[in-house]
């Protein structure tokens, strides 16, 4: 069965062609005059004159008509189902991975301890390990692999959403370093992470730090005997890392607008007694400045931070304290607290502040290196440092405490006993979450003894309900 709608378009068409054989009329003349009905020949006439049935069926019969019937013949038929264009599914947002407040730096000396096991047994809210370029590389450039291959690594680990990755350093500095193409291509299979970008730019102590690299690379910026580590010119390392950061940020967020990146790990906190903090004050007072204005980028428009990260050691080189002075670096993080709220405030105020770093850097045994004495420094470090730093912290980074946007906080480290190129020990152990047992550093073996020391075994057990607010990683 065909369609009378179609047929009788056609037949009109080809009428309307055939009755201009035959009509000297206009077009118009067409369609006002009715079709009347014939009246009977004339002498002159010898072809008699056909009724409008005869008329169509002589239209029908036309070779014009049959060629443009058999054209459109597919269009026509009743029983023929067009398939309906599919209702493109809409592109749904990733949610941002919502991280706890409990975290752990995660050196990766000890091969039995990783996150198939829960670093046997700590299991951190949220872990990283400064996604470089391999186990001790920053201690050892000789160790130091492609850019290419940490990127591989690094994504392996994303796949762990308690994973948080690090861009140690910036690859303007080193072309080993996760350039910013690398970082998107990582952010783009694993939405919504928090990224921390640049280990230490802030201090030359070795090349164990960003710091290090930056000022071994630009020491000709402004002299061979200065750079930007003089004392002079911290203001413009501030900027430059914020052109950096820019290039980071700019790269990560494109593809994934969900991702939060923190910036920097700075060994010496704005709070810090003596002049580690108008150091760091200084480098920030740059960072922030550019940001808000960085008329030097092809896009002058300011990049906002998702929050911040610091270290805070008590040691003189970063916040200005000792070991057994806990008042003194709680001073040090109300005061780095304050100056983010107060300071550049729209660039800085109401972040989330991380405390990337902090535990004891001191020996562990005596001599440096060795097992003896190991347990007690340890006990050492529970008594002065992590219960009174879990005890505040736990009060002080919540709602309504006195440093509300503290909601991070993870220590240093699972193991650090490291050789360093003179022969020495960089020994570390003092900071122990898991006991390697009676060995001596550097680690030759896998350790046997798989259990948390005192210091572990209060860092896993420490419950803070509400520390992860306020901040962007609250639900």
């Amino acid at each position: 069965m065909w369609t009378l709608l179609p047929i009788l378009t056609l037949a009109v068409a080809a009428w309307w062609s055939l009755a201009g054989q035959h009509n000297t009329g206009s077009a118009a003349a067409l369609f006002k005059s009715p079709i009347q009905t014939p009246t009977a020949p004339t002498a002159a006439t010898s072809t008699p004159t056909s009724t409008p049935d005869g008329l169509f069926r002589s239209i029908l019969a036309t070779p014009q008509y049959v060629a443009s019937y058999r054209q459109h013949l597919p269009l026509v038929r009743r029983d023929f189902t067009p398939t309906p264009t599919p209702t493109p599914t809409p592109t749904l947002t990733p949610t941002p991975i919502i991280y706890g407040w409990k975290g752990m730096g995660d050196a990766g000396e000890i091969p039995g301890a990783n996150s198939s096991n829960q670093f046997w047994g700590l299991n951190p809210s949220w872990y990283y390990n400064w996604g470089y370029a391999g186990v001790w590389a920053a201690a050892h450039p000789e160790q130091a692999q492609s850019a290419a291959t940490t990127a591989e690594q690094m994504a392996l680990a994303m796949e762990d959403p308690h994973y948080v990755p690090m861009i140690w350093c910036t690859n303007d500095v080193d072309a080993n370093f996760i350039s910013p193409e690398l970082a998107a291509g990582m952010a783009s299979s694993h939405p919504g992470r928090v990224w921390l970008l640049f280990n230490e730019p802030d201090v030359v102590i070795d090349e164990d730090n960003c710091g290090g690299r930056i000022d071994s690379h630009y020491i000709d910026l402004f002299g061979p005997e200065t750079g930007y580590y003089d004392g002079n010119h911290y203001p413009h390392l501030g900027k430059y890392l914020a052109k950096q950061y820019i290039r980071y940020y700019d790269a990560i967020t494109a593809v994934d607008p969900t991702a939060r990146v923190f910036p920097f790990g700075g060994a010496m906190p704005p709070g810090a007694g003596a002049n580690n903090g108008a150091v760091a004050r200084a480098i920030w007072n740059g960072f922030a400045s550019y940001l808000a204005n960085p008329v030097e980028e092809p896009n002058p428009a300011p990049r906002p931070l998702h929050g911040i990260a610091i270290h805070a050691y008590p040691i003189p080189q970063s916040t200005g304290c000792w070991i057994e002075d806990f008042a003194c670096l709680q001073q040090a993080l109300v005061s780095t607290h304050a100056f983010y709220q107060a300071v550049n405030p729209g660039v800085t105020a109401q972040k989330s502040i991380w405390i990337t770093e902090v535990g004891n850097l001191q020996p562990g045994g005596t001599p440096p290196g060795s097992w003896q004495g190991r347990q007690a420094k340890q006990a050492d470090t529970l008594n002065e440092l992590t219960q009174p730093l879990l005890t505040w912290f736990t009060a002080n980074a919540v709602p309504g405490g006195s440093v509300p946007y503290f909601n991070g906080l993870a220590w240093f480290s699972t193991h650090d006993c490291r050789p360093r190129g003179d022969g020495s020990v960089k020994d570390f152990t003092a900071s122990d979450l898991l006991d390697i047992g009676l060995v001596n550093c550097p680690l030759t073996q896998q350790p046997t003894i798989q259990q948390l020391t005192v210091i572990g075994q209060a860092w896993a057990a420490a419950q803070c309900a509400a520390c992860a607010c306020p901040g962007p990683d609250c639900p």
